[in-house]
């Protein structure tokens, strides 16, 4: 198991008709550091710039008293001029999902899904949002 990252998707994933906007994923494939990445709208990856401070309070007792002290402190994003493949996954939704994602200088160029094939459950939730999708184009004209 060991350390991971975690990345926020904010571009849109292969995986039609389910809005995957907040997930948090875990990669193995940067540092390994507990750090926070973001692919941006536009398929920038980006790492998180911060510092630490102490934000303990010492006058509250025993081990409450130290509750802080190496508090994260988001200073912004940078980008990362990554060059190669990050695969990335979660279980949100009691459903696996994981993808690979290709990026040349920081830019992705591809990503697709790689995990196993949708549960029964899943399955009928997708075709259920296709046939919703279907039916809205329709009535639109």
């Amino acid at each position: 198991m060991g350390l991971f990252d975690m990345i926020t998707v904010e571009c849109t994933l292969p995986l039609p008709g389910l809005d995957r906007a907040g997930t948090k994923w875990q990669t193995h494939d940067l540092d390994e550091a507990m750090e926070s990445y973001i692919i941006t709208a536009d398929g920038i990856l980006m790492k998180e710039r911060f510092h630490i401070e102490d934000r303990a309070d010492r006058s509250k007792p025993g081990l409450l008293g130290i509750f802080g002290t190496m508090t994260q402190v988001h200073d912004g994003w940078d980008e990362t001029g990554y060059s190669g493949t990050i695969n990335f996954y979660s279980d949100a939704a009691d459903e696996d999902f994981e993808y690979d994602a290709e990026f040349v200088d920081g830019k992705i160029t591809s990503v697709k899904r790689t995990d196993k094939d949708p549960s029964p459950a899943m399955a009928a939730l997708l075709e259920n949002v296709r046939l919703k999708k279907d039916l809205a184009q329709r009535e639109e004209k």
